[in-house]
């Protein structure tokens, strides 16, 4: 859980009040499927506070279709923070080009529109179809043409 202190005040009967610090606030991570995807948060980052129409006790404790808890409604003590919301000054620019550092599993396929490059080794579990002109070319079946015309065998494992 993150504290969250509120950047916008509020106006009551005209008088202009600072929110109260919000404790213990679950940040929101996007995921699903069994996969999530977390970042780190740190102070003076920019969130948006969700506050939830019901009480959501039951179910931050693990327990679903279940009654609320309690009966209170939009209170202070049931919000979410989706965090990388920013004013538009110190907003992010969409990056053309990303960089990882660390590893990233993918499991499942996963399709690259455009130029791939490189820098450093390729491993495959299996074999590498190069697909040219409408034919396909297998990395590991390949074979050359020989001095004397003749094919060449395909490549031996290393």
């Amino acid at each position: 859980t993150i504290d969250v202190q509120p950047v916008i005040a509020q106006r009551v009967r005209g008088e202009v009040r600072e929110l109260p610090l919000f404790r213990d606030v679950p940040p929101v991570f996007l995921g699903g499927g069994g996969s999530q995807e977390t970042y780190p948060i740190e102070p003076g980052n920019y969130c948006m506070l969700l506050i939830m129409e019901r009480c959501v006790d039951n179910w931050w404790a693990g327990s679903d279709g279940r009654p609320p808890a309690e009966a209170r409604m939009h209170d202070y003590s049931d919000g979410f923070a989706l965090v990388g919301i920013n004013p538009e000054e110190s907003a992010p620019e969409i990056p053309g080009v990303t960089t990882q550092t660390g590893d990233k599993v993918y499991k499942g396929n996963l399709t690259v529109e455009g130029d791939l490059v490189v820098e450093g080794s390729i491993e495959a579990g299996g074999d590498i179809i190069a697909d040219k002109d409408g034919t396909r070319i297998s990395v590991m079946q390949h074979s050359h043409i020989a001095n004397m015309g003749s094919s060449t065998s395909p490549p031996e494992p290393t």
